[in-house]
């Protein structure tokens, strides 16, 4: 969301079938009502070119198909594994660990809500 905010599109390049396999519910949502994110599942990045920067991508899709796009950056993660063991007192975690936040933690909770556990 962070890149959403400030390039005119984003697109998600993920080899699986499904984001929520890996991501938390409100983040997936905010990606997926977000108007300049494009989410390409079942796909992968399989060459770089550029000459003094990067200038495009070629992405395979599931059906292997090669698309070369033209882009302004990449940013690359590995692995999306929450490290929030520690905070299981303080806030409300959900069955992978992601910190509960937004509609997750009540109805009426404000967009970016995190969870509180009183002491």
């Amino acid at each position: 969301m962070f890149l959403a905010s400030r390039a005119s599109c984003v697109r998600l390049v993920y080899r699986g079938s499904d984001l929520s396999d890996s991501m938390s519910h409100y983040l997936l949502e905010r990606l997926r009502r977000a108007a300049n994110v494009r989410i390409e599942t079942r796909s992968q990045v399989v060459e770089l070119a550029g000459d003094d920067r990067l200038r495009t991508v070629e992405i395979r899709d599931g059906e292997g198909q090669v698309v070369e796009r033209a882009v302004g950056g990449l940013f690359v993660m590995i692995g999306a594994d929450p490290c929030t063991g520690w905070l299981k007192e303080a806030v409300r975690l959900d069955d992978r660990g992601f910190v509960l936040t937004g509609e997750d933690c009540g109805a009426d909770a404000p967009h970016l809500t995190t969870s509180f556990r009183p002491a």
